[in-house]
């Protein structure tokens, strides 16, 4: 046994102070990937959860009768008789702001899973042979910051 450890000065402590120097830098620097993949995963489940909630607008409003007669109702109004609606005037659409007609478009905000829902219809129809069809623009707010946006046709 001797014979193998013959010759072996062994390793000094400024070889171990400089490898241990090396390895915290390796570790730190692949930490904060780590750190910021977190981040970015978060980000990318809160814009998840803001496109599917918009989406779920857009299908409220095409497949809840109440929220879709509303809707239509709310159209016919503003082109007949524009201004100002107030919380009260369509319940079904469940608001949290008052309706405003702005630039020739309805805008109403609604309140779902701590976010605020902006719908904006254009109220100049897109032609179509047999129906109407709206410009409907569905944004997620959330902390003054927009999450998420969609476009589609309200079909009337």
């Amino acid at each position: 046994m001797k014979e193998y450890f013959h010759g072996q000065k062994g390793v000094t402590l400024i070889e171990v102070l400089a490898s241990i120097v090396i390895l915290a830098i390796i570790l730190l620097t692949s930490m904060s990937f780590f750190t910021s993949s977190s981040k970015f995963n978060s980000l990318s489940s809160n814009k998840m959860d803001a496109t599917n909630i918009a989406r779920e607008t857009q299908e409220e409003f095409k497949l809840d009768a109440a929220k879709n007669k509303a809707l239509k109702d709310l159209i016919d109004q503003a082109i007949t008789n524009p201004g100002r609606f107030p919380l009260t005037s369509f319940p079904n659409l469940v608001t949290s702001k008052d309706i405003e007609l702005v630039s020739g478009k309805l805008k109403f905000t609604l309140n779902k899973s701590n976010s605020n829902v902006v719908v904006s219809v254009d109220l100049i129809p897109v032609s179509n042979q047999h129906k109407k069809l709206y410009t409907m623009h569905v944004e997620v707010w959330n902390d003054n910051r927009k999450l998420s946006e969609t476009f589609t046709y309200f079909e009337y």
